[in-house]
């Protein structure tokens, strides 16, 4: 994984955000660890084509905060690239239901 591949994943919008120098340096580290896990043969949640979903499914121009969730649910199948949401269909994590009762 690199910054020229994840172009393919993310609206063109955002595009210019990734090659802002101080984005970048905050995004390098990241990508770097994803990288030498997938070469471990390590199982990534979520699956690499949809790390950045978050980019790809939200508007740029639309958007008023980014969260980063730390930790991604950790379920085969739950993650799907954006912060405290799962796939249709799979069970609500308990963490999850916390963030919907406030």
């Amino acid at each position: 994984m690199n910054k020229k591949n994840i172009d393919s994943h993310i609206q063109e919008h955002w595009k210019n955000l990734f090659e802002n120098a101080t984005f970048s340096s905050l995004i390098d580290a990241p990508i770097k660890f994803v990288t030498k896990e997938i070469e471990k043969n390590k199982t990534i949640c979520p699956p690499y084509n949809e790390i950045f979903n978050a980019f790809k499914y939200c508007s740029f121009s639309k958007t008023k905060v980014v969260i980063f969730g730390q930790d991604p649910y950790f379920q085969k199948g739950v993650a799907n690239g954006l912060a405290f949401s799962v796939r249709p269909n799979k069970p609500i994590p308990s963490s999850l239901k916390n963030i919907y009762k406030e």
